[in-house]
């Protein structure tokens, strides 16, 4: 794991509260519910879709289509992941929602985690080393 600086720290703070403020006016669609309760550990208060939970992916489209016009993806870093947002950013944006994969991918590389349910716990370690230092 990287050095803590305070730096650093300040811009995962600003990074999270960014992802907190774009998620009041949008949803966030994530893979489950360990993603989903790792980013509501973290303050995320907006209403969330579940992917893998199964229910037919385009009926999951067809609800978030219906009710949002913005949304953020926050789905993992490894293939599978991947996979699934392209699919998910083809199919939304088609159909003229507005997709933000921004906060995931900068948000998870800073916590150096490829898994959305790891995020919670990789920020209250990262939390715990900064305290530390001072």
């Amino acid at each position: 794991m990287r050095r803590i600086s305070t730096t650093f720290y300040n811009e995962l703070l600003e990074e999270l509260e960014d992802l907190r403020e774009v998620a009041e006016s949008c949803a966030v669609i994530v893979e489950g519910k360990n993603d989903e309760k790792a980013l509501r550990n973290l303050g995320v208060k907006t209403q969330f879709f579940q992917v893998c939970n199964g229910v037919p992916f385009h009926d999951v489209c067809d609800k978030i289509v219906a009710e949002f016009s913005d949304v953020i993806l926050f789905t993992d870093l490894d293939r599978e992941g991947n996979k699934l947002n392209r699919k998910l950013k083809s199919c939304l944006s088609q159909r003229g929602v507005r997709v933000n994969d921004r906060l995931r991918i900068s948000l998870m590389n800073k916590l150096e985690t490829d898994h959305v349910e790891d995020v919670y716990n990789r920020m209250m370690r990262i939390e715990g080393r900064f305290f530390n230092l001072l």
